[in-house]
């Protein structure tokens, strides 16, 4: 290692290609920027080699921030050459205090004996916004093809508004419990509203403390009408415990969403749909699993991508959403289906006594 740039005279060639790209590398040492090229310098205002010390993470990142890139630094690290690559997700704050969605990969690297780390900052925020209009327009139209359910929920508390305010209308008195009950009806309305409203209505991605098993009660909550429909039932079993991850609410029950209604859209008649949440080794597990037609091996390894789909009027961009949403929360997917027989997707998710900053 020498003062110029951090780096010796034999990397001049390796430094050279770095320069030439557009994203901005960094090279730590320990917690210290060692050396940047040309786009790093640029977008964090340094200009010259000696000001590439000057790049302070800590500068940059918020502090939670920070720490989630610092754990993953350490993880990489701690697996060695066999994991020597990793990904993450955050916003940094340039200079001007302009907030960049950012992609960072992360490379562990030896040099001359000394361990360094390689960080690849990638702008996503066009990316970030393409990924969020596309959420947008897959859940106005699952919402969309639920529309008659969710009437239908509307419609039955309407009737009983109805009749009791007709029976008030006789009654010189009104009875007390007549308003009691049309007052929860009209809550039951006021919910179902609020929380479409809340679901369907284009919102920043914020990640918080969740728990599982309210977001899935509210998610089928949307389903039983659809359900009863089929004559389908939903079997939920639960541990009783919390399951909590860091994660975006309506993005998970945009998840939610998306597998059960291809688990009720796989059945044809007479069916059942079972949800499981557990939690194991630091994780939280939900599986999914339908009584439907099921699908050969072949299938299965293309679903998730893009425009690919099984459904005579389907676009396929349901569950490349969904894989999407899974990643981003750095969960995992799998998939386990025999035809004739059913399919299950698995779910995993880092808890969140891990996943927290």
């Amino acid at each position: 290692m020498n003062d110029r740039g951090g780096l010796t005279d034999t990397a001049c060639a390796y430094r050279e290609i770095l320069d030439h790209t557009n994203d901005a590398i960094i090279i730590l040492q320990g917690e210290h920027t060692v050396w940047a090229n040309k786009p790093a310098r640029k977008y964090f205002a340094a200009t010259e080699w000696t000001e590439a010390k000057e790049i302070f993470l800590p500068h940059f990142l918020k502090k939670q921030d920070l720490m989630k890139l610092q754990n993953i630094i350490h993880h990489v690290i701690s697996y060695g050459q066999k994991e020597s690559v990793a990904t993450i997700r955050l916003p940094v704050i340039i200079p001007d205090g302009t907030v960049i969605q950012s992609e960072i990969h992360i490379h562990p690297f030896t040099f001359h004996h000394t361990p360094l780390v390689q960080l690849t900052i990638r702008d996503i925020g066009d990316i970030k916004n393409a990924e969020l209009n596309l959420m947008q327009s897959e859940k106005l139209s699952v919402i969309g093809e639920l529309s008659a359910g969710i009437l239908h929920e509307i419609r039955n508390p309407l009737t009983s508004i109805k009749g009791f305010l007709q029976l008030m209308q006789k009654d010189p008195v009104p009875d007390k419990n007549y308003i009691e009950i049309i007052l929860n009806e009209v809550n039951h309305i006021e919910n179902i509203a609020t929380g479409l409203l809340n679901f369907t209505k284009p919102q920043p991605e914020h990640f918080v403390k969740l728990e599982l098993g309210s977001i899935l009660k509210n998610t089928l909550f949307l389903f039983e009408t659809h359900a009863v429909r089929k004559h389908i039932s939903f079997d939920v079993i639960g541990d009783g415990d919390a399951h909590l991850i860091l994660g975006d609410k309506t993005q998970m029950k945009q998840v939610f969403i998306n597998l059960i209604k291809n688990a009720i859209d796989a059945i044809d008649d007479d069916g059942k749909i079972s949800i499981s949440l557990i939690s194991a080794d630091s994780r939280e597990i939900i599986k999914i699993s339908d009584s439907g037609k099921g699908m050969p091996s072949t299938i299965i390894t293309k679903l998730g991508k893009s425009f690919f789909t099984t459904k005579v009027s389907g676009t396929g961009l349901g569950l490349m959403v969904t894989f999407k949403i899974i990643n981003n929360h750095n969960g995992k997917v799998f998939i386990e289906s025999k035809e004739n027989r059913g399919t299950t997707f698995t779910l995993t998710f880092p808890c969140y006594s891990v996943a927290r900053p």
